[in-house]
């Protein structure tokens, strides 16, 4: 194994024997790439850890700190789980819930045995306090959110090479093994409300597009006859999840390694902070393997694909158009994880021969830093979080009752008022109104 200062961006093995994920990222706002990677991977590695409550769950599977997120219209906070959720064995699937992926209209990929993927969200606990988030423009650390991809497990694949889960999915007695293939995880700092977004594979999902070297390896989600022959087969799309099983195989191929082209902006600081860590902490989990004891060694079957973060939190994600601000965004401005965001890896070639850039993280999930954006919520910089606006908030503000703010003036001015009127009362939905012109306003707290 190389020494650690043969690489310019340093790992310590410490990461896995004493997991501990750090408030800010190091060196704060005089950070370069490699301290944002170097965040990332203490953040995966410390999820991954074997939770102190329950030494079979992972940290990120410990619903006291990561609630699962339920199905809309049910409470995720309440501490019941009344939806049907691929995380729990007392649930099963409700197709299509948990097999979708973002953005395609609840479609899914099968794998080359022809079984579905399925979806897992979590949060972090402090989102459920949504009256004192409220009290601030933005979010703070420890804010954490989670989603993981997993495969059915079947007699030819190598159990020992997943991180695995038992659960029921398909209403059957008795439950089912999968194999955790993805992982995304946006953490919020207060150096960073935007979230640093980072994402994970297993190495053997699929192959860079057009290698036709790759046919030697059993992959997941791609076939040695359409890898041979890339031209005679269909790849990167989604399909519509009618079963858990029984479907056509998609064949899936990244388009751009590590979320990034050579043209990108700082693509040589971005891939070599990328692959340095990955290579090193591969070899501390390799050492592992002598030990069959070690809960952390099955981590070295995955690797870093990518991070995405901001330049500047004080200005947007995106332009005063609404287009991507290439020119503040930092990391793998082409992030995209194959098993999750499958059909949104490339603009207009499914193979990634045009390599024209599409979208990231901050695609969907906008940072604005502007109060009259969009006018829909307590605080317009909380968008860049669906699971707290459209499910967190939404499901625990049912009914609410109102109360005198004094005088607003504005939905600006609604922001901050409304925000410290409800902060002790369940949270803001968004509503208020002028009682008294001039003189008195009230704004709607929720119930909960």
């Amino acid at each position: 194994m190389a020494a650690a200062a043969d690489y310019s961006c340093e790992a310590q093995s410490t990461w896995i024997s004493n997991p501990n994920a750090p408030s800010e990222v190091p060196l704060g706002k005089n950070a370069d790439f490699c301290e944002f990677y170097q965040f990332s991977w203490q953040w995966f590695l410390q999820l991954m850890s074997p939770s102190q409550n329950d030494a079979t769950l992972r940290q990120f599977q410990n619903p006291d700190k990561y609630p699962i997120l339920e199905a809309t219209g049910h409470n995720s906070c309440d501490d019941v789980i009344t939806s049907q959720t691929l995380v729990t064995s007392l649930n099963k699937i409700d197709l299509p819930e948990r097999t979708g992926q973002a953005g395609t209209g609840e479609k899914g990929i099968f794998d080359q045995k022809g079984n579905a993927v399925l979806y897992d969200v979590r949060f972090s606990r402090n989102l459920c306090d949504a009256g004192k988030i409220q009290q601030k423009a933005n979010f703070t650390f420890p804010t954490t959110e989670i989603k993981t991809a997993w495969k059915q497990m079947t007699p030819s694949d190598d159990q020992s090479s997943y991180l695995i889960m038992e659960a029921d999915i398909d209403g059957v007695p008795g439950t089912e093994t999968l194999g955790m293939i993805g992982f995304h995880v946006a953490i919020a700092t207060e150096d960073h409300p935007e979230m640093i977004w980072a994402s994970f594979e297993h190495k053997d999902n699929n192959p860079t597009c057009n290698d036709t070297s790759a046919t030697s390896q059993s992959w997941s989600f791609a076939s040695e006859a359409c890898i041979s022959d890339p031209s005679n087969c269909t790849w990167n799309s989604v399909s519509k999840i009618e079963s858990l099983t029984g479907g056509t195989p998609n064949q899936t191929c990244t388009v751009h390694p590590y979320g990034t082209e050579k043209d990108d902006p700082h693509y040589d600081k971005n891939i070599t902070a990328i692959t340095d860590l990955n290579t090193q902490i591969n070899n501390f989990l390799l050492e592992l393997n002598v030990d069959p004891s070690s809960s952390m060694a099955v981590l070295n079957n995955y690797f870093n694909i990518g991070a995405l973060w901001l330049s500047d939190p004080t200005k947007p994600s995106v332009t005063s158009t609404g287009a991507p601000s290439l020119d503040n965004q930092r990391g793998s401005l082409r992030m995209a994880n194959t098993v999750m965001e499958t059909s949104f890896q490339d603009g207009f070639s499914q193979t990634g021969e045009n390599h024209e850039y599409t979208s990231n993280c901050f695609g969907c999930h906008e940072f604005t830093v502007d109060a009259n954006y969009r006018n829909t919520g307590p605080h317009n910089n909380f968008d860049v979080s669906h699971i707290f606006i459209n499910d967190i908030l939404k499901n625990m503000c049912t009914t609410t009752t109102s109360y005198n703010a004094g005088p607003i003036w504005s939905d600006k001015d609604a922001q901050a008022k409304c925000a410290q009127t409800c902060g002790d009362k369940g949270g803001w939905m968004g509503n208020w109104r002028t009682t008294q012109p001039g003189s008195m306003s009230e704004c709607d707290c929720c119930n909960n």
